[in-house]
């Protein structure tokens, strides 16, 4: 097994750059991707990193403030041709509430695409878990995700994310 990090965005921030993206990083276990936090750019970014959209496994969103979460929806929408399975996306609250607004803000294009193009509904790839407190989020055969919350004011609900692997342990602080 081989785990590796790839720093996509690393500009904080909501008020875009032309040298760098918004915050966000994608841990690579072999030929599976999860993805954190998703900075303006992160659908580009992972195809200049040659992550392909296919092997996204998960997103985990460390706290909502626009230049962590600016691109969520955005990275579904733009990558939806290249989607195969379907995508758990974890983060604190409201996060399903953003999901279902950019889900809503969306349906005319995305209506109209499926009809069109014969693509499944994007809505069916996205599959959303919110969590409070500390814990293990995530768990499948390459990766353990857990949360410790921490602390960054005004925002009372931050975390990082520990991901333990077979080779290492990645910690990524929002």
């Amino acid at each position: 097994m081989s785990t590796e990090l790839v720093l996509l965005g690393t500009a904080g921030g909501p008020t875009p750059r032309g040298d760098r993206h918004g915050p966000s990083q994608v841990v690579l276990v072999d030929d599976d991707a999860y993805v954190i936090d998703c900075g303006s750019g992160v659908a580009r970014q992972l195809f200049r990193a040659g992550v392909p959209i296919s092997s996204v496994r998960a997103v985990f969103i460390t706290h909502h403030h626009s230049d962590h979460n600016a691109d969520l929806g955005n990275l579904f929408l733009l990558s939806w041709a290249g989607l195969r399975r379907p995508v758990d996306v974890y983060g604190p609250p409201p996060l399903s509430r953003i999901m279902k607004s950019f889900f809503e803000m969306s349906r005319y294009d995305t209506e109209i695409r499926s009809r069109d193009e014969e693509r499944p509904p994007l809505e069916s790839f996205i599959r959303t878990h919110e969590f409070t407190g500390p814990g293990t989020v995530y768990k499948d055969e390459r990766v353990r995700v857990s949360a410790a919350p921490v602390e960054h004011p005004p925002v009372e609900e931050c975390y990082a994310f520990r991901f333990d692997t077979d080779d290492r342990a990645i910690v990524i602080s929002g």
